[in-house]
């Protein structure tokens, strides 16, 4: 069943022989269809291959993907299209969405990489059963707060956007498995972010933010963890809860120190630190015997000193001081 935007309801094959007819005119009301699903047949005539005849099923697809096409609007009647699960809009010149656009409703992935949107509809919470969400490369400064109604969502992607802040309750995506944010404006985060328990890879670098909250120990579940090029001068002490963490970078800060629970993180493999202005370690730095890559140039007085730091050699972690001096070239003599 098919219902016009008149009101009337026609079966799949009638509705395709008014909209194939040359007036396209409701047989009911007579209405004149042209400026309403008229629309979305001329733009899928223009931008989707469908051969020499279509026919209403094709409104009926579960995947569409019209990318490179340079669209700037999409038709209001595009809305219609309510049996799509994957849609994909990458690298056109999109600046908005059409409020109806929450309407969609049975949408799964939606990919809309590389366009110019400034803000998202308020009706964007609707879409409930999305799990995988890309809007990478937009210019999106704010997310509406209907956002948090995206409880589905397991990957989501705003990296390159101009975002300056999150909605105060975006802990409210419980089920985020991966969530990008790198290349933004953000200054903090949420004191509900902790509540994303899910997570396992956290993308965070190239913004602003100073510190994390507390609650961002909460995040147990993480793996890799991305830092860079930040503002951080120090870290929570509820840091070293991450302890499946594997990979972590804090390169490019202005940390002065780690907390002492920091050697809690006992699956670390991998650690960046350089660029900051830490001049020693906690004590428990030493119990990071999982530690492989460890990068520790450029801070304070570390390029000076001829030894390891104390709380490596206290821990006799040999395996720990010979990465330092593969990281650190000193002369081994130095040492005491």
């Amino acid at each position: 069943m098919w219902v016009l935007d008149c009101g009337h309801a026609f079966c799949d094959d009638c509705t395709t022989k008014v909209m194939q007819s040359p007036d396209k005119r409701c047989p009911t009301c007579r209405n004149d269809l042209r400026n309403t699903i008229g629309k979305l047949v001329q733009f899928f005539q223009q931008y989707v291959t469908m051969g020499q005849t279509w026919s209403i099923q094709d409104f009926r697809r579960k995947e569409l993907r019209i990318n490179s096409n340079s669209l700037t609007a999409l038709p209001d009647s595009f809305v219609q299209l309510t049996g799509l699960k994957d849609l994909s809009l990458s690298r056109n010149n999109l600046r908005s969405l059409p409020e109806s656009f929450g309407q969609l409703v049975g949408l799964q992935e939606l990919y809309l990489i590389n366009n110019q949107l400034t803000s998202l509809p308020d009706s964007f919470g609707q879409l409930n059963v999305l799990k995988a969400l890309d809007l990478n490369n937009n210019q999106l400064t704010s997310l509406p707060e209907s956002f948090v109604q995206l409880t589905g969502l397991q990957q989501l992607f705003l990296n390159h956007n101009k975002l300056e802040q999150l909605p105060e309750s975006f802990g409210k995506l419980t089920g985020l498995k991966t969530l990008g944010l790198f290349n933004n404006s953000l200054t903090s985060l949420p004191e509900s972010f902790g509540k994303l328990v899910g997570l396992e890879y956290l993308l965070l670098d190239d913004n602003e933010l100073s510190k994390l909250p507390e609650s961002f120990g909460q995040l147990t579940g993480l793996e890799k963890l991305y830092l860079k090029n930040n503002k951080l001068e120090s870290l929570p002490e509820s840091f070293g809860q991450l302890t499946v963490l594997e990979t972590l970078h804090l390169s490019i800060n202005q940390l002065q120190r780690l907390p002492e629970s920091f050697g809690q993180l006992e699956s670390l493999k991998e650690l960046h630190l350089y660029d900051n202005q830490l001049t020693s370690l906690p004590d428990s730095f030493g119990e990071l015997v999982g530690l492989k890559e460890l990068y520790l140039e450029y801070n304070n007085d570390f390029n000076e000193e001829s030894r390891p730091p104390k709380s490596i050699t206290d821990q006799n972690n040999f395996r720990l001081i010979k990465k330092w001096f593969e990281d650190n070239p000193v002369n081994p003599m130095d040492v005491e």
